[in-house]
């Protein structure tokens, strides 16, 4: 989408880099910065009149929303992934070690080729889209520069059906929940997703991994488990695969089992 011709990804800094920036004083403002990272676990969004944070899963990677080129006349954003980050995003420690530099941009070529075969399956519009980028930004509360490259991904409008069943507000799961899941939903963008499940062998779509917007149109973000890429033992598991592992955990949940689960 935004990839320039000839671009080559560079998932971490080269050690003469560190080296020379460790050389100069950290900045609170990058005045030569072109885009603004916010972490994504300090973002709310507000969906259906209720305030929701975003949820960050357990990937030890950062995850930001990000400016896109456009998001200035549009108010659009992305998320961005970044690897090898020396701060740690739990503990807030410093440290250039990073030890899976291999696994990150095996699994940015991994998506992109599922990304392209989906795309001449005709399918694409049930998920959101990725590509490699440069990162050009500073991390707020450290003054971290920022300057090597990361996976930036549409963000998916809405909200995770995980994400919908943090509320208990009266009138919210009765009347609004009930009206996205029903009357609004897409039945037919369902059965499409579920294709897409079983053409790539997804293996880990939960409920953080489906989001829905109030008008019914659902949208799959995280496809990274998939085709046996990194769960050897695993030929598909989704919620939209009846029969499936956490197809069949959701099924229990309404008949009050959930302390059995």
């Amino acid at each position: 989408m935004y990839v320039p011709p000839g671009f080559k990804f560079k998932i971490m800094p080269e050690k003469s880099e560190i080296e020379a920036k460790s050389k100069k004083p950290n900045c609170t403002e990058c005045y030569g910065c072109d885009t603004q990272i916010l972490p994504l676990q300090s973002a709310v969004t507000t969906v259906l009149g209720q305030n929701v944070k975003a949820e960050v899963g357990a990937s030890p990677e950062w995850l930001f929303f990000a400016d896109l080129p456009e998001t200035a006349s549009t108010g659009k954003k992305a998320v961005l992934k970044v690897w090898c980050m020396p701060v740690d995003k739990v503990h807030g420690t410093f440290s250039w070690r990073c030890s899976n530099t291999g696994e990150g941009a095996k699994a940015v070529q991994f998506l992109l080729a599922q990304q392209k075969a989906m795309e001449e399956c005709g399918l694409l519009d049930v998920t959101i889209k990725v590509w490699p980028g440069r990162v050009n930004a500073v991390l707020p509360g450290h003054g971290l520069h920022v300057w090597w490259d990361g996976l930036w991904m549409e963000r998916a409008e809405g909200t995770s059906l995980n994400q919908l069943s943090y509320k208990r507000a009266k009138g919210y799961v009765t009347d609004n929940i009930s009206a996205m899941m029903g009357q609004r939903l897409n039945k037919t963008r369902v059965v499409r997703a579920a294709l897409y499940e079983l053409l790539t062998s997804q293996c880990d779509r939960h409920a953080q991994n489906v989001f829905l917007t109030e008008s019914g149109e659902l949208k799959l973000i995280d496809n990274l488990q998939a085709l046996q890429f990194s769960w050897v033992n695993c030929a598909m598991d989704s919620i939209l695969l009846p029969g499936t592992q956490k197809n069949m955990i959701l099924r229990y949940l309404p008949s009050g089992r959930r302390g059995n689960i």
